[in-house]
């Protein structure tokens, strides 16, 4: 990111190049006297707090030196975690990251090595993504835990199944009814003008997937880099509500509640001819307008999505993956032009594949409204059953209609979205932390006067750290067990409301999280910001709790 906005937490990635012919030690080698790579990331402002360390998967490897196969990293790997940034950060401001490692060859192990590597921060609200791709392929272990598993792939990067899922969703546009009566006509369009030499028609088509390409190609681009305003503007509860409403409203509109009206003067611009190549190449660009009662939700709902992630590299390629999907069909037919005559009909089936795409603007409509929802458990198993209520809508609304195929077809796509239904139900519930009660300055102090240790979390939803460590240190079997001889209070910082306000002032807490512990006489004893593991936040126990550990 060039620069970073208070109320928000970001991914930081170390790149580790590793030279040929060397290997380290992964942050868990399976020999004792061996020294494991460790990374601690700290900043210079304690209002930007840092999350938890996490490490890439090891490989196992045989060398000379060693009797068994050893845990290594070899090549360049990526070392993850997150910084959160608090309205209280000043510049200048500088991420460090204190890294220890043992180089070795295939023969022997060098002296372990310590190393200091600094970053500056910009702060700002007019960032913009870098190296997007690099991020969305190596920092999404560091977003924090969730219910399951499914959802940690969906906060994670864009791979190579999503791409194939929205190169389909092309595909399945084309047979719409806004679109699919257009192939043929298209594909004569293109004979006609070329004197009906195959060659030069599939040209000719190969130039309106240009022309089409580039038009939403551009759409996405354009989207990611207005994304810092819509960023900034998603943080305001009205405007996820709304955001909502109008997926919930384009959904409607693909099940036929109403019609998207294309103005005149666009449809007439969408309609005008030109000779040649060019006028192929403006169909290309053109096209979307003609198709936009059936093609526009869909592209509305993937334009917020790619607004949201703020990458123009992730928004040029989604939609350039869009085109090739609407498209290929112009293409694949141009060089086949004798298929044509084996195209099935336009008919109701069609109305059944517009319907398929409302049920994917109810799950866009879902993932937006994502931070209005309290946890991810909920969100998982509302996701759940809007996927099975989906898949079982789509079983039902094209029975009967269709020939010999399109029956499978629509069972084939049922099914599979109400086996996504179930992948996503969290079957496997999170562990329970501590029973955290809401802060008051009368209950802390009716604590204090009952001579009971208290614990006090600063903590906020957009924090990443906040949430690993009730993921991960507060979720701990031990850490659990001693919950009943201290009292915890959570201090909510995500809006600004004046009672936290003023604990923030009364505590002097610059960063979240932050976690004050307070002994049995009422004293403050220990306190620490960012992320610790179960191990050390034991350790500071003790100051409260004899023999926490």
């Amino acid at each position: 990111q060039t620069k970073f906005a208070a109320g928000h937490s970001y991914p930081v990635l170390l790149e580790l190049v590793i030279g040929k012919g060397f290997h380290i030690n992964s942050s868990k080698p399976l020999e004792p006297a061996l020294i494991p790579t460790t990374v601690t990331f700290s900043t210079s402002d304690p209002a930007v707090t840092v999350g938890r360390v996490t490490f890439p998967n090891p490989i196992m490897k045989k060398f000379k030196f060693a009797k068994d196969a050893l845990s290594v990293y070899e090549g360049t790997v990526y070392v993850a975690a997150s910084i959160s940034f608090t309205e209280g950060a000043k510049e200048p401001l500088t991420v460090t990251a204190h890294l220890q490692y043992q180089a070795c060859t295939d023969f022997a192990c060098m002296i372990p090595i310590e190393a200091d590597i600094a970053a500056p921060l910009a702060l700002g609200t007019d960032g913009q993504p870098l190296e997007a791709e690099l991020f969305s392929r190596h920092a999404a272990h560091a977003s924090g835990a969730s219910a399951s598993p499914s959802l940690d792939a969906l906060k994670g990067g864009l791979g190579p199944m999503a791409l194939l899922l929205v190169f389909i969703s092309g595909l399945g546009l084309t047979l719409t009814p806004c679109v699919y009566p257009l192939i043929p006509v298209t594909i004569g369009f293109f004979g006609a003008a070329t004197g009906r030499s195959r060659g030069v028609t599939v040209a000719h088509a190969l130039v309106y997937l240009l022309g089409m390409a580039l038009m939403y190609s551009a759409l996405g681009v354009a989207a990611a880099l207005t994304g810092s305003l819509f960023g900034q503007m998603m943080q305001n509860p009205i405007v996820v509500v709304l955001l909502v409403a109008v997926m919930l409203a384009l959904a409607a509109s693909m099940f036929g509640a109403f019609e998207i009206v294309v103005p005149a003067a666009l449809m007439q611009l969408g309609t005008k001819s030109y000779a040649g190549y060019f006028g192929t190449f403006v169909m290309g660009l053109t096209v979307g307008i003609m198709a936009a009662p059936c093609v526009g939700p869909f592209v509305i709902g993937l334009l917020t999505f790619v607004s949201e992630r703020q990458s123009p590299l992730l928004g040029f390629t989604l939609f350039f993956t869009l085109a090739l999907g609407l498209g290929m069909p112009f293409v694949f037919l141009a060089i086949f032009s004798g298929s044509l005559q084996k195209l099935p009909r336009s008919g109701v089936w069609m109305v059944w594949v517009r319907k398929m795409f409302g049920v994917v603007l109810l799950g866009m409509a879902l993932y937006f409204a994502r931070p209005l929802i309290s946890s991810d458990a909920i969100f998982c198993w509302l996701a759940a059953a809007l996927a099975v209520g989906g898949g079982i809508y789509l079983l039902w609304a094209g029975k009967g209609t269709g020939g010999k195929v399109f029956p499978f077809f629509r069972f084939g796509i049922g099914i599979g979205v109400i086996a996504a239904g179930f992948y996503l139900m969290p079957l496997h519930p999170a562990k329970e932390g501590l029973a955290f009660k809401p802060y008051s300055k009368e209950a802390v102090a009716s604590a204090k006067a009952a001579g009971r240790p208290v614990l006090i979390d600063f903590t906020a939803d957009w924090c990443v750290p906040c949430r690993e460590l009730k993921s991960f240190t507060f979720t701990d079997e031990r850490v659990r067990a001693k919950s009943g001889s201290f009292d915890a209070f959570a201090v909510d910082l995500t809006t600004v409301e004046p009672d936290e306000i003023d604990a923030k002032k009364d505590y002097n807490v610059l960063g979240v999280p932050t976690v004050i512990l307070i002994g049995p006489d009422g004293a403050e004893k220990d306190r620490f910001t960012g992320f610790i593991d179960a191990d050390e936040f034991l350790a500071r126990l003790e100051k409260i709790i004899p023999s926490a550990r």
